[in-house]
């Protein structure tokens, strides 16, 4: 099953903050710049790409419904983001990653008031 440590590690490996620090750095360069300051960063999203895919994919998520849906959307927007980390789309990935980290601290933010709350916070709306 799928659980939060998962998507905590792909985080990390992805260094969501990190890239985008990274490519506020790249507004100012060159697009040969950009285009070479890119490569390591496509590289490492492919890897977090083909790492989601796998989590995703393992007990059939999708198909069985053991995942939370928030965790699995997560892991499709790690998808969407790696097909976008290419110098042609940078604002498009810029864009993808904030919502990644906006997604997940949503998430945590959630689950932090289930665990106060012993209860499922979209119930309490």
């Amino acid at each position: 099953m799928l659980e939060a440590k998962d998507i905590e590690e792909l985080l990390a490996k992805a260094g969501v903050l990190e890239t985008l620090a990274e490519l506020r750095l790249l507004r100012v360069g060159t697009e040969q710049d950009t285009v070479r300051a890119m490569r390591p960063i496509a590289t490492k999203w492919n890897s977090v790409s083909t790492e989601s895919a796998s989590l995703l994919s393992s007990d059939s998520l999708l198909s069985s419904g053991t995942g939370s849906p928030a965790h699995i959307e997560l892991l499709k927007k790690f998808l969407e983001a790696s097909e976008m980390a290419d110098p042609k789309h940078l604002q498009m990935f810029e864009s993808k990653l904030r919502e990644i980290d906006s997604s997940w601290i949503k998430l945590k933010a959630s689950e932090k008031i289930e665990a106060l709350t012993g209860g499922n916070p979209e119930e309490e709306r």
